[in-house]
């Protein structure tokens, strides 16, 4: 991984290239990275399909060094694009299966928003398939599993399945493959004091499937805010996707937010990406969500596009600070 600090020019071009709606940086803007540089950083970011596709119409006024970079990167893309592809098939089946049982369930996160939210499949490749199931379902949802040939996976510490409320069902000879069946998205117990994402919540939050890019949103929202603090772009990207297809439905993605109690979390994510991407702060729903509620500043393009630096405590310490804030509001 690159030891690269991005100064406030490289930020900006990084965040750019990651958004999958904006046109790519003119070449003179890109090779303000070396391009081993770029490469570790969308890998870290899980933004490479995206980058990818950007970097195609410019590569021709990219200097020398560039081509090497690109076909690595093009490998890299096919085989996510592959490992997803996979994932959808097995998918599909479990789902047909569930179905048939008639077990309520949902496909979240990844697969969700690839389908959804964004201009191109292929932008966002994932490497689970999430499905979020009612808790009294779960025995049942396991036996579909085991039908469909996985296997639950044995955790180093086994009791931290029932503890975060998430199995992890792998295939034999496929390690490579992973379903993760949720009862609740919200995995932290201190965080699960204040806030809960389960099954009935998903249907709070798109207000039983009437307005769907709101349940996208809130499901994004804590799945960025809540599962990893923001350590990478990709959790801000599916943010911005998802309050780019909000359309008329803003209003009834602040009622959800307020019935679920995550006004904080959806506040923190928008302004948070009307400080990342370029042009974002001007979108009045981004403007609109951001002003619920005061946000730490903190939580900037700076935190974010330098998460990737281990050894130095900046990031991590404004993260965790932000994780701080929300304990200290579930304990309220």
């Amino acid at each position: 991984m690159t030891d690269l600090r991005l100064d406030p020019r490289q930020q900006a071009v990084l965040c750019d290239l990651a958004d999958p709606e904006t046109l790519a940086p003119p070449a003179e803007s890109i090779a303000c990275f070396a391009p081993d540089d770029l490469l570790d950083l969308a890998r870290y970011h899980a933004v490479e399909a995206v980058l990818w596709r950007k970097l195609a119409p410019v590569s021709g006024r990219l200097g020398a060094p560039w081509p090497a970079m690109i076909a690595e990167l093009t490998e890299r893309v096919r085989i996510a694009t592959g490992v997803t592809m996979l994932l959808e098939a097995h998918a599909t089946r479990i789902v047909r299966e569930l179905n048939a049982r008639g077990l309520p369930h949902r496909l979240v996160k990844g697969a969700a928003f690839a389908a959804s939210l964004y201009p191109e499949v292929s932008d966002r490749p994932y490497t689970d398939v999430d499905i979020l199931v009612p808790a009294e379902n779960l025995g049942d949802v396991e036996e579909v599993m085991r039908a469909a040939g996985f296997t639950m996976a044995i955790l180093p510490r086994p009791e931290k399945t029932e503890l975060y409320r998430e199995q992890k069902w792998i295939r034999e000879g496929e390690p490579h493959l992973l379903v993760e069946v949720h009862t609740d998205l919200v995995h932290l117990p201190t965080l699960r004091q204040r806030v809960t994402f389960g099954f009935r919540e998903a249907e709070i939050a798109d207000h039983g499937g009437t307005a769907p890019a709101s349940g996208h949103l809130l499901t994004a929202v804590v799945h960025g805010a809540i599962g990893h603090k923001f350590h990478q772009l990709k959790l801000a990207v599916d943010v911005l996707q998802s309050i780019r297809r909000l359309g008329a439905s803003t209003p009834l993605a602040i009622e959800a937010a307020r019935r679920l109690n995550l006004t904080f979390e959806v506040a923190a994510a928008a302004s948070l990406v009307g400080r990342l991407f370029p042009g974002a702060a001007e979108d009045p729903r981004i403007a609109e969500l951001g002003a619920l509620v005061e946000t730490p500043l903190w939580l900037d393009r700076d935190t974010i596009t330098n998460a990737h630096l281990r050894g130095d405590i900046r990031s991590r310490f404004r993260r965790f600070a932000f994780r701080w804030q929300q304990k200290r509001r579930a304990g309220a």
